[in-house]
């Protein structure tokens, strides 16, 4: 993940109580080459927000940004909208929601399917980055 870009979240429009956690950030990811489609990349801006009950929502979609042109090697990801919410769900208990709506430029199906199956993995990872962030794991 390269940044390419901070700024400031203060022109956000969240729903009443719910607030901006740092900036808005504008990143290009990177995926290596998986057989049998070439490498990829994604270009994202993505911020982050708390809510009144401590809940904790993270989102991004593609973005145009001249620091990140287009790279013959790669497919262009367009990811029209992605992210998580992390809610209570008792004292010890997590709920993760996750969305993620990637156009996949020219992958097969079953490799779409395959992908997106491993998704869900994301979950343990997510709940386990935000352990760290609160210093509940060290």
């Amino acid at each position: 993940r390269d940044e390419l870009g901070a700024y400031p979240a203060d022109g956000l429009k969240l729903a009443a109580g719910w607030a901006p956690v740092g900036k808005v950030t504008a990143s290009r990811v990177l995926y290596r080459k998986l057989w049998p489609v070439s490498a990829r990349d994604a270009v994202l801006l993505a911020a982050e927000a708390r809510g009144p009950a401590g809940e904790v929502l993270r989102w991004g979609a593609s973005i145009q940004h001249d620091a990140a042109p287009t790279d013959a090697d790669r497919v262009r990801l367009e990811v029209l909208a992605s992210g998580y919410l992390l809610e209570a769900a008792g004292p010890d208990a997590t709920r993760v929601i996750m969305v993620s709506l990637v156009a996949p430029g020219d992958a097969p199906a079953f490799l779409v399917n395959r992908l997106a199956a491993s998704r869900t993995l994301m979950v343990s990872k997510i709940r386990n980055l935000q352990a760290v962030r609160e210093g509940v794991v060290a």
